[in-house]
């Protein structure tokens, strides 16, 4: 499930590390994110709505020279979804964790 979903932290990366203008880095950012759109069975369930509508919201003006607000307002979506994603792992991490565990109680 992970292959797909480093393209959102790569895309993260991109978008906070990069130089250039809040504009030019998202338009690198944004390209990287739609690669984890390309298999959407890689997706959780409700995420994957969010990561569509990021990505029609982008799609609408995919330049560099997007305006600041619109690009800060696509950013924050996109470190919000990144964020999201990390929490979900995190999660489930944990309840694995938890699991091997308890097995290991009970063996």
């Amino acid at each position: 499930m992970l292959n797909g979903l480093e393209h959102v932290g790569k895309a993260i990366d991109l978008l906070t590390l990069s130089e250039g203008t809040l504009g030019e880095r998202l338009h690198l950012a944004m390209r990287e994110f739609r690669l984890s759109l390309s298999r959407h069975d890689q997706w959780p369930a409700d995420l994957l709505p969010l990561a569509v509508e990021l990505d029609r919201e982008y799609a609408t003006c995919p330049t560099p020279e997007l305006d600041w607000q619109r690009a800060r307002k696509i950013a924050e979506h996109l470190m919000m979804l990144g964020d999201s994603i990390t929490v979900l792992f995190s999660e489930q991490a944990h309840r694995q964790l938890d699991a091997m565990l308890g097995e290991d109680r009970t063996g």
